[in-house]
């Protein structure tokens, strides 16, 4: 029977670190309890106590097995998950910043490889060094601040996770994150740090965006990108060598009356493509409505003259299918006109000396003018 006891407990002992707590302590008190009742009744019971006690310890023991496997099965499908998990990421590893280790869950061949290679490294080192090969030079620096481990608890100090987004040493847009393990007010410890190649779809989310700042017709710059130029340079001040220029095309309505909206489209990119030509080395060229443009730019009024008489010249060596040359009335406003200048008292200078050009057109052409 003692031998028996003494065998059940070196097992217990054996497994302790393949149980939880709970399930330790239950199992000593467990065995305590017959242990207890069989030394009163060994005199009486002798070897029924014996046997008693094997049927015991052989039910405990199946115990401590299935709660040892159930653990390991726990254990098993914890890794399966982050295995999977790792599918979608470039690199998925677990940091213990406590115990300076890491444990990789996946990770791309050059990764794997290069870790593998280097475990004598001390963590923090490791990181850097890593990053530093995978990462473009003009973004080193950032990955380099991201990746200190020394100041992690304190960026990410009440926030769940972290990222930032970088071009790697192929050209690619990768998303780099720290995301806590545990509660969010609780000491950090343990994080995961994870890579994704991010590249298609910031380059679709980046298209996107120009879509909605070009204008589709002419490929210029749209209103919206027109109204977020204006913006800009209030936040920032407006600069004294800034020039605005807008522009009306002159018979638009008489070309898609004549020829119908085929020559108006063909008249809307000849004039655009003028402009983009004069203009695109010193500034913006802006679509701002069916037939007005706007440019703004930075140069001096040598530059801006310069700009106006080839403007002119293109516009009257057109060789379209509807469109011989291209007339436009304009206008133009620069910062150094005012003290202090703003956009909006830009606009109206400009807006009023291009409406004065264009009552000098019809009033000389004798055409009819639009109705506005």
């Amino acid at each position: 029977m003692f031998f028996s006891y003494f065998f059940y407990f070196v097992l217990v002992f054996s497994v302790r670190k393949r149980v939880n707590k709970g399930t330790l302590l239950v199992l000593v008190i467990y065995q305590m309890i017959p242990l207890l009742m069989g030394y009163v009744s060994i005199l009486v019971l002798g070897e029924y106590v014996l046997g008693h006690s094997f049927v015991t310890i052989s039910l405990v023991l199946v115990y401590i097995m299935l709660q040892s496997r159930l653990q390991d099965t726990i254990e098993q499908e914890k890794v399966e998950y982050f295995t999977s998990m790792a599918g979608i990421y470039y690199t998925l590893h677990v940091l213990d910043l406590k115990n300076q280790s890491y444990y990789e869950y996946g990770a791309a061949d050059v990764i794997h490889n290069y870790v593998s290679e280097n475990k004598q490294m001390e963590m923090q080192e490791l990181f850097w060094t890593l990053m530093c090969r995978r990462i473009c030079e003009a973004h080193q620096e950032a990955i380099k601040d991201f990746t200190n481990l020394y100041t992690l608890a304190s960026r990410m100090e009440g926030k769940h996770s972290i990222d930032i987004e970088l071009i790697n040493v192929d050209n690619r847009w990768m998303r780099f994150s720290f995301i806590r393990i545990g509660k969010d007010d609780q000491k950090l410890t343990k994080v995961f740090f994870t890579s994704q190649d991010i590249d298609d779809s910031k380059r679709r989310e980046d298209n996107l965006i120009r879509k909605s700042m070009i204008d589709e017709l002419t490929h210029l710059y749209n209103r919206n990108a027109y109204e977020e130029a204006l913006q800009q340079y209030e936040a920032s001040g407006v600069p004294r060598d800034l020039k605005y220029v807008c522009y009306d095309l002159n018979g638009l309505k008489v070309e898609n009356d004549t020829y119908g909206h085929a020559a108006g489209d063909e008249l809307l990119t000849a004039m655009a493509a003028c402009l983009t030509k004069c203009y695109a080395p010193l500034g913006k060229v802006f679509r701002v409505g069916g037939d007005e443009f706007v440019v703004l730019m930075q140069g001096t009024e040598e530059q801006m003259q310069g700009c106006y008489h080839t403007l002119k010249t293109l516009c009257s060596e057109i060789d379209g299918t509807y469109i011989k040359k291209v007339e436009y009335a304009f206008g133009t406003a620069g910062a150094d006109e005012f003290e202090n200048a703003t956009m909006a008292q830009m606009q109206q200078a400009a807006d009023r000396r291009m409406y004065e050009c264009k009552d000098a057109y019809y009033k000389e052409t004798g055409a009819e003018r639009r109705k506005r």
